[in-house]
């Protein structure tokens, strides 16, 4: 014998029952122009091309984002470029980037911890390293991430 059971819901909110997701992570608009921030497309630049991930973080308003650029020359490096935004659609570019380039740095996610920024990152072969900085830009590696030694 089965027993097949069937949840149904009728997706009305209360104030005992919100909704799953805040309307603003569901209910958006692609803006005009897309992408709204991408590589430059010229060879010469070290973030010619934007690769996978990067971060946004908003504070006061401000939005910073943290992206890998490359060029498309073989065995190119991986690169840590930095952008802000008032508005999170118009960026510009950190006038000295690359802020990081002691390691491949991609796939990336920061948290701020107390005064601190912490970033976790994907590095070359895979592996996550971990980096930290006081103002977002100027960045010190900690080394590989290996669960099994912490």
């Amino acid at each position: 014998m089965f027993l097949l059971v069937f949840a149904c819901s009728q997706n009305r909110s209360s104030p005992h029952n919100p909704p799953p997701f805040p309307p603003e992570l569901v209910q958006f608009k692609a803006a005009a122009g897309n992408p709204v921030f991408a590589g430059t497309g010229d060879s010469s630049d070290w973030d010619q091309r934007i690769r996978e991930r990067g971060y946004i973080l908003v504070e006061n308003g401000v939005y910073h984002l943290w992206y890998t650029g490359y060029q498309t020359k073989p065995d190119a490096e991986l690169h840590l470029g930095y952008a802000t935004s008032p508005d999170g659609i118009h960026f510009t570019r950190y006038p000295d980037n690359p802020i990081f380039s002691d390691n491949w740095t991609e796939d990336i996610m920061v948290m701020k911890d107390g005064d601190r920024y912490v970033m976790f990152a994907e590095g070359r072969n895979d592996i996550a390293h971990w980096l930290t900085s006081e103002d977002r830009v100027h960045w010190t590696g900690h080394g590989n991430l290996d669960i099994r030694k912490m």
